[in-house]
């Protein structure tokens, strides 16, 4: 496209996050434009066991369990037949 300048982050990571700048000048004025970079992970969701099926006796606690990784630290939100959940 005609006056559209691109600048690619190729194979972004944790380092590139920043405030990147850029100037125009046209020979008679110039301008410039910021803008913040955050480069994230998706959380990633590990099972220690196939959590898609548990069975409970009645009276008897259970527990289901996922360990989350990533970089940042995940905000968790249960939910129980589409209802989110108070925890």
């Amino acid at each position: 496209k005609q006056n559209v300048f691109s600048l690619t982050v190729s194979k972004c990571d944790h380092p590139d996050t920043g405030i990147y700048r850029v100037l125009v000048d046209n020979g008679i004025d110039h301008t410039e434009q910021s803008a913040k970079f955050n480069v994230g992970v998706k959380p990633k969701v590990e099972a220690p066991k196939p959590a898609n099926d548990q069975t409970c006796t009645i009276d008897q606690d259970t527990q289901i369990s996922w360990k989350f990784s990533g970089i940042e630290k995940p905000h968790v939100t249960w939910f129980f037949n589409g209802q989110p959940l108070e925890t």
